[in-house]
């Protein structure tokens, strides 16, 4: 296994929701890929076809951070 390989197979590919990587619903992904060489690196999961209780999630992750950002 080539070290792309491995640093491959170690890539985070979900949703970061509430502290925790998480698949959409779905299972909605799209294509990553290297622009020098046009290799793929990975499938990550797309955010635009997460489920009603994901997106609900997320908002109130984002709104906890801003939160504690903003004092």
């Amino acid at each position: 296994m080539t070290d792309f390989e491995r640093l491959r197979a170690t890539l985070p590919t979900g949703l970061w929701i509430d502290g925790a990587q998480t698949d959409p619903i779905d299972g909605g992904t799209f294509p990553v890929y290297d622009p020098a060489t046009g290799t793929l690196i990975a499938d990550v999961a797309d955010w635009k076809v997460l489920g009603t209780m994901q997106t609900r999630l997320l908002v109130h992750e984002m709104r906890i951070r801003q939160e504690a950002w903003a004092t």
